[in-house]
């Protein structure tokens, strides 16, 4: 039932999106909280990855799970946080990049 509401939440957030597009040079980062502690052990939703998936590669960004991870840890977990802010480093690098490039 968590899932289902999930789900339908997400389908809602990618429907205001792209009534409201971003620019193709405005990219998004999706990073997900991923409690498996396996990347491959079957006990994720692999239709919500897909529907992230998908919404952040509409918009040319990127979207990346930390293993083992809930929504809390990624703050306070002295690991989970700097995995968070080395993936929000690299990809403000890569905007930046791309804005002088571009």
């Amino acid at each position: 039932r968590a899932f289902a509401g999930e789900l339908a939440a997400l389908e809602a957030t990618q429907g205001q999106v792209r009534t409201h597009p971003l620019p193709a040079s405005m990219p998004i980062l999706i990073l997900c909280a991923d409690r498996r502690r396996e990347p491959d052990s079957g006990h994720s939703a692999p239709e919500l990855w897909r529907h992230r998936l998908a919404l952040a590669t509409d918009q040319g960004g990127q979207c990346l799970s930390i293993t083992g991870a809930s929504h809390l840890s990624l703050l306070l977990d002295p690991e989970h946080a700097h995995q968070v802010s080395q993936h929000l480093r690299a990809f403000a690098t890569l905007l930046a990049g791309a804005a002088r490039s571009g």
